[in-house]
């Protein structure tokens, strides 16, 4: 079975999920933003220290610097790269401890989530195309989401700050970014997300023009 390589797809990842094959092998789903699913014969952890190679993190210092952070022992997220903060999330249920439950999400590619319509203490994770159930409750996620903003905040000021500050345009684009993740309330999901891609969208064209003025 094919170990993947990263080097050229993670601008494209949507998230990272455990899961067991057909022969009981415990192996990684890639979910990308086109819509397919890659399969990748390595467990979880393995998967995303290989990811987090291409940036030359390690993925456990990471983690410790940023715990500290946010105030949180588990499911710290991690950030790889400006656009690649790993958002951890609980995915299944594990047949022996060290397969691992949690998997990631993307933080820049979450559109909105809401409470599962038919399963108890379960969310749903949009992204632009697809979405990913998620064994957590939405305050739940709600808290690591917010973490995982601060943390993505800290990271680019520690690595861009110059950018950010002679460059306005890209730290409000960030800031809007941040503001559109969105708790989804109404039942229909596909109406929410036109809804704040307009709204962004609006936003985003009024923050331009206060900037020219």
């Amino acid at each position: 079975m094919e170990r993947l390589s990263f080097e050229g797809i993670w601008q494209n990842i949507n998230c990272l999920v455990p899961v067991y094959n057909e022969e009981g092998g415990n192996v990684t789903q890639v979910h990308l933003d086109d819509g397919r699913v890659l399969t990748d014969s390595r467990k979880i952890c393995t998967v995303v220290k290989n990811l987090a190679r291409v940036f030359t993190v390690d993925v456990e210092t990471a983690r410790a610097k940023y715990s500290k952070l946010v105030d949180r022992k588990i499911s710290v997220p991690v950030p790889l790269h400006q656009d690649l903060v790993l958002v951890p999330v609980k995915m299944r249920k594990p047949i022996a401890r060290e397969d691992g439950a949690w998997g990631y999400v993307v933080l820049s590619k979450i559109v909105c989530y809401n409470k599962h319509p038919e399963k108890d203490n379960t969310i749903q994770i949009f992204f632009d195309n697809g979405h990913i159930d998620a064994l957590l409750l939405t305050k739940s996620f709600q808290i690591i989401l917010e973490s995982a903003k601060k943390i993505h905040r800290a990271y680019r000021q520690l690595h861009l700050v110059s950018v950010i500050k002679d460059n306005d345009e890209v730290l409000n684009d960030e800031i809007l970014k941040e503001e559109f993740i969105k708790y989804c309330v109404m039942p229909f999901v596909e109406r929410n997300l036109l809804h704040y891609r307009l709204m962004a969208k609006k936003e985003k064209e009024r923050i331009q023009l206060s900037n020219k003025l």
